[in-house]
């Protein structure tokens, strides 16, 4: 099969995609050290033409192997938590023959374009090979309720542990390790993957304002009421504090799950927001980069806050230079606190759809 190859090293098929599931008897059984609702007891094939890092991939090619599916969306804050963890396990026991499988399922309409997903994809450290779950047929099959969803498969294809949130995943790798002695009783394996939790910070302070959907329908708008969804208005910020709660400024049109600046005018989205790193996910593809300013606590981001996609121009403001629909990280404070974010269009016409927060970890 002809691929491309981007600048970015991955094996690019062409966009074409045949997903064909076969799918087994479904077997009721609690499946994984954490438990969880009934699943298929074998793990039903698939077949996805479209890839990253792979031509295509059939899932019973790999039966013969330990398995570790990795059901995620590329684009979604909440699963790059679990990358380190994947890409630990693939580099660790790539030589005991464990497998580890992405599978795209987009949450967000923006991860269902190519450039995107291969772009948000290239930003990780990712290296396995990934299937392109567009429509989420695989996702429905295998009963996921949640992103990130890791799940074990061991030789033959019967799914036996699964994992959807951080506290688990050294019990995961532990199953991974009972596998591996099934196979070989002998074998010397390494100890389980230990994540920097943080110092003894962690755990001390409250969860982080959960992530905001910049549309209508989150209720997060205080300052936006039905009358205004779908057109462009001027919209004054009040100087509310509320947190989690986003003020608008300037000229925009808000739409049940989008928010768009119209270019022409002073704007900005501000929010108060307690964490310590923040993400802006925008929805769009553009031809050209646009630029985008933050501030924090009504100044320039300080230099020991700067996010990795915060650029400085001459004046010494911080901006995102924005493109894809892809997460962009703005800002990592040193520590946990509350804090006030302004978000500042400054050129063309952008739309925005998430911000996302994360705490001391």
């Amino acid at each position: 099969m002809k691929t491309i190859t981007s600048v970015w090293n991955i094996a690019i098929p062409p966009i074409s995609r045949v997903l064909a599931v076969v799918v087994p008897i479904l077997v009721a059984a609690a499946i994984g050290p954490t438990g969880g609702h009934a699943r298929p007891e074998i793990a039903p094939d698939f077949t996805v033409r479209e890839c990253i890092k792979a031509d295509s991939l059939t899932l019973s090619d790999f039966f013969e192997f330990p398995i570790v599916l990795f059901f995620l969306d590329a684009g979604d804050v909440a699963c790059f938590k679990a990358h380190p963890y994947t890409v630990n396990w693939h580099a660790k026991y790539a030589a005991d023959d464990v497998r580890v499988i992405g599978i795209h399922c987009p949450a967000y309409e923006a991860m269902k374009s190519w450039p995107n997903v291969i772009t948000a994809v290239a930003r990780t450290e990712l290296a396995f090979p990934i299937a392109l779950d567009y429509e989420r047929d695989i996702y429905r099959d295998y009963e996921i309720e949640r992103l990130p969803t890791l799940l074990l498969l061991e030789p033959g294809g019967r799914i036996v542990a699964q994992a959807s949130e951080e506290t688990d995943y050294r019990s995961f790798e532990n199953e991974i390790h009972k596998v591996l002695r099934a196979i070989e009783p002998d074998v010397v394996l390494p100890f389980p993957f230990d994540r920097d939790k943080g110092g003894p910070e962690a755990g001390k302070f409250p969860a982080p304002t959960p992530k905001i959907n910049l549309g209508y329908l989150s209720g997060a708008i205080m300052n936006c009421d039905s009358t205004d969804v779908g057109e462009f208005r001027r919209y004054t910020d009040p100087g509310g504090k509320e947190r989690g709660k986003v003020y608008l400024e300037g000229r925009w049109k808000v739409e049940d799950r989008l928010l768009t600046y119209e270019e022409g005018e002073a704007a900005h989205i501000r929010v108060v927001y307690s964490g310590k790193d923040v993400w802006l996910l925008p929805n769009f593809a553009l031809d050209q980069a646009v630029r985008v300013y933050a501030e924090q606590d009504r100044a320039a981001l300080r230099l020991d806050i700067l996010g990795r996609d915060i650029r400085t121009d001459l004046e010494a403001r911080t901006f995102l230079n924005m493109r894809y629909a892809i997460p962009l990280h703005v800002l990592s404070n040193p520590a946990y606190g509350t804090h006030e974010l302004k978000i500042i269009p400054a050129e063309g016409v952008v739309s925005f759809e998430y911000l996302f927060f994360e705490g001391a970890k």
